[in-house]
């Protein structure tokens, strides 16, 4: 006689994973079987932070990609504040030229020109005269302005 084996099926749950970044930009929540992995999402952006990693409840505890996913969950970005360059202009005996301060990642402004009675302004420089200096980088040395009269 046949023997009939019949398969016991039992429904997947499925889980929901999200991602907050606070002011980064935005990633998009997951949806997975639970005891899956979860891939990890590409790093969010923020203007003014660096992402550091992703944490699920202690923020000083990095959250391990290689472990089953049984529940839903929310990670959330851990950030480091991008550091500030203090810019100082030496106007070399012209008018005073306030230094300004600029954040790791942007470009600094140039200054207007300082004044100097029976001189012309020529450039700004970092170390040598010749050269003027590129306000496209970030630095956090001193600038000087080169005169010639």
């Amino acid at each position: 006689s046949d023997i009939t084996i019949t398969a016991k099926l039992m429904e997947k749950n499925i889980v929901n994973v999200t991602f907050d970044t606070a002011t980064g930009s935005e990633v998009p929540s997951v949806d997975l079987y639970s005891g899956d992995y979860l891939e990890m999402p590409e790093n969010p952006v923020d203007d003014t932070h660096d992402f550091v990693y992703w944490y699920s409840d202690d923020e000083n505890t990095e959250f391990d990609f290689d472990q089953e996913i049984t529940n839903d969950m929310t990670l959330t970005a851990k950030w480091a504040e991008k550091p500030l360059y203090s810019i100082m202009f030496n106007s070399n005996g012209g008018s005073a030229v306030d230094s300004d301060l600029v954040m790791e990642g942007y470009m600094a402004s140039e200054p207007n020109k300082p004044d100097l009675y029976g001189y012309w302004f020529v450039r700004w420089y970092e170390t040598d005269n010749t050269v003027g200096y590129d306000f496209k980088i970030v630095s956090y040395k001193k600038v000087q302005s080169c005169m010639e009269d």
